[in-house]
């Protein structure tokens, strides 16, 4: 029996977590679903773990292992092998909300128009114990703000449900990217249909060590190519926003003394640009905390 959604689980080194992200996978209240977790060459027992949670639970599920090629490609793997006529990313730390997927396919069957439904999702870290909360309304602001690194992105790695037959015609995953791909792939989907969103936290995204977006040279190339990709005709507006974007990227980490420095530094030098930056992002982060909370 072919099922309607295929869940796709790219692998590297989770063993601390990828028990949990399964679970919220076997929990789910819609069933018509097949899992493929393609582990990526880890290192670690990620594989082991997932081997014993699927024979510990009897679950029909497909576990498949490649030398380390990256997220991108683990993705367009368990696409390939796919038989399903949606496709539904998740990393393999992160978790669904119990309803994430029957919410989602309601919406995309009831909308023929639609590529790719997103939800909200939950920023969690287990070490400071802070919550922020991301939700959606239109697809053009989000894509570009996601793309000048002044808003939050939609997350598809982790809470797309994509329709099979779009992701292939359009190339899937550009396995030139690795932490940009996820936008790349919303920016390019945008122009083959609709993007929509469930007003619902369907995901939850865990901060944790070794995520690709906390490399920010990486990050900094990445998007230089997905100005040269998508945006070439605002490419010094992109230029300028991304380089005040990780001017206080890196100084993130450091005391707090030290930001203000640079702040003060940022207002005696005319650096008018750096100070927008500056307050779009406490503004962001702060209206996040305040549709979640901190403990």
């Amino acid at each position: 029996m072919i099922p309607k959604v295929s869940i796709i689980i790219p692998l590297f080194d989770k063993q601390d977590y990828i028990e949990d992200t399964l679970r919220s996978v076997k929990l789910q209240s819609f069933k018509d679903f097949e899992c493929i977790i393609v582990d990526d060459g880890s290192t670690d027992k990620s594989a082991l773990k997932v081997k014993k949670f699927i024979e510990e639970h009897n679950l029909d599920w497909t576990l498949v292992t490649q030398e380390n090629a990256g997220q991108a490609q683990a993705r367009n793997c368990g696409a390939t092998l796919s038989k399903g006529e949606f496709l539904a990313f998740l990393d393999g730390d992160d978790l669904w909300s119990l309803n994430k997927l029957e919410t989602q396919v309601a919406c995309i069957e009831s909308n023929p128009e639609c590529v790719m439904v997103l939800s909200g999702y939950l920023i969690f870290n287990e070490a400071t114990r802070k919550i922020r909360v991301v939700k959606h309304k239109n697809v053009k602001r989000m894509n570009t703000r996601w793309a000048e690194l002044l808003g939050f992105g939609g997350a598809l790695e982790s809470v797309g449900l994509i329709r099979k037959s779009v992701f292939n015609s359009i190339g899937m995953f550009d396995t030139n990217f690795s932490t940009s791909a996820g936008l790349d792939l919303s920016l390019r989907l945008q122009k083959h249909g609709a993007i929509r969103f469930v007003n619902k936290v369907g995901m939850y995204y865990r901060i944790s060590n070794g995520q690709w977006h906390t490399d920010l040279s990486l990050l900094e190339s990445e998007m230089s190519r997905i100005v040269e990709k998508h945006f070439l005709r605002q490419q010094q507006r992109m230029a300028k926003l991304h380089r005040s974007y990780f001017y206080w990227s890196k100084l993130r980490a450091e005391p707090k003394y030290v930001l203000l420095k640079y702040f003060f530094f940022s207002i005696l030098l005319f650096k008018f640009s750096n100070l927008r930056m500056f307050f779009r992002l406490v503004c962001r982060n702060l209206i996040a905390l305040a549709k979640g909370y901190s403990t």
